[in-house]
C-alpha cells in the first residue's frame, strides 16, 4: 500500500480490516457450501483461489480505493475456499491421519503467514513493490493450478472397503 500515494499505518490499517471483515463474511457462506455440496469442494477451491490470486495481482496496478475493494475480494474468496480446502482434506483422509493432516494443512498456512510477507518485503526491497506482488501472485496461481490438476479423490488415500 505504501506504494500507493505513499499510504501509512491507518491506511495500511484499512487495507487489513477490510481483508479481515471480508474473510469474516465468506467463511461462513464457505463453510455452509462445504457442507452441502461435498462431491463438489474441489469445484468451489480452484476458482475461488483463482480469483483471490487475480485479485492480489491487480493490487500492483490499483488506486488506494481499489486496493481496498481488491483486498475484501481477496479476502472474501479466501473465507470461500478454505472450509472447503480443510473440508476435502477431511474427506480424502483416512480417518486414523485425519488430525495430522488438517494440522499440517494449518501449519502451512500459518508459515505462509509469517514467511510470505517477509519474502515479499525482501523481493520488493531488492526490485519493487509492484515485482513482489506479482511474485506473489504467480505463486497463488501455480497452487491453484497444480491443486486443480492434483488433487482427486480417486487418488487420494482413502479408507477402502474390503469385502471378505
Amino acid at each position: 500500500a505504501s506504494h500507493v500515494a505513499g499510504a501509512g499505518p491507518k491506511e495500511i490499517g484499512m487495507l487489513l480490516t477490510a481483508l479481515a471483515l471480508s474473510q469474516g463474511i465468506g467463511m461462513p457462506l464457505g463453510s455452509w457450501l462445504a457442507d452441502k455440496t461435498a462431491g463438489a469442494r474441489k469445484a468451489m477451491i480452484v476458482p475461488a483461489g483463482l480469483v483471490s490470486s487475480v485479485a492480489f495481482a491487480a493490487l500492483s496496478v490499483a488506486s488506494y480505493e481499489q486496493m481496498i475493494a481488491l483486498m475484501a475480494l481477496q479476502g472474501f474468496c479466501g473465507g470461500f475456499y478454505r472450509p472447503a480446502l480443510g473440508a476435502f482434506t477431511a474427506e480424502v483422509t483416512p480417518s486414523d491421519k485425519r488430525g495430522q493432516a488438517l494440522s499440517l494443512q494449518r501449519q502451512a498456512g500459518s508459515s505462509l503467514s509469517l514467511v510470505g510477507p517477509i519474502t515479499m518485503g525482501l523481493i520488493s526491497d531488492m526490485t519493487s513493490c509492484d515485482t513482489a506482488i506479482m511474485v506473489g501472485a504467480s505463486m497463488m496461481v501455480g497452487c491453484h493450478l497444480s491443486y486443480a490438476v492434483m488433487a482427486s479423490n480417486d487418488s487420494c488415500t482413502k479408507e477402502k472397503t474390503t469385502s471378505s
